[in-house]
C-alpha cells in the first residue's frame, strides 16, 4: 500500500529541488486499492502542475486498468519499464536538468 502522505512529500522535496522528471516503479506492486490509485493520482498532477513530468513503470494488469479507470484523461504517462520511461521524458526537461 502506498503511503500517500510520504509520496506528496517527496514529491514536494523534490520540485523544492528543482527537480523535474520523477519515475515511479509499481513492479513490485501487486494491488492498490481505488482510493491509493485516486491519491497517486492527485500527487502526480499537482507534480505536473507545478512543472514536473512523472512517469510510471511496471504496472500489471489490473494495475493498469485501474489507472486507466480514474486517469481517464491519461494525465499520467506510463511505459511498461524504467528504460522505455527514461527514453520517454521530454527532451525539454531533460535539457534543463543535464
Amino acid at each position: 500500500m502506498i503511503e500517500l502522505g510520504a509520496l506528496e512529500r517527496t514529491l514536494k522535496r523534490l520540485a523544492r529541488e528543482g527537480r523535474r522528471r520523477v519515475i515511479v516503479d509499481f513492479s513490485e506492486v501487486t494491488t492498490l486499492s481505488t482510493l491509493a490509485v485516486g491519491g497517486f493520482v492527485i500527487c502526480a498532477e499537482w507534480f505536473r502542475s507545478n512543472g514536473g513530468e512523472m512517469t510510471i513503470t511496471g504496472i500489471s494488469r489490473s494495475l493498469r486498468d485501474a489507472f486507466r479507470m480514474i486517469d481517464s484523461d491519461g494525465r499520467i504517462k506510463q511505459q511498461t519499464d524504467i528504460v522505455a520511461a527514461i527514453k520517454a521524458m521530454s527532451p525539454r526537461s531533460i535539457e534543463k536538468e543535464g
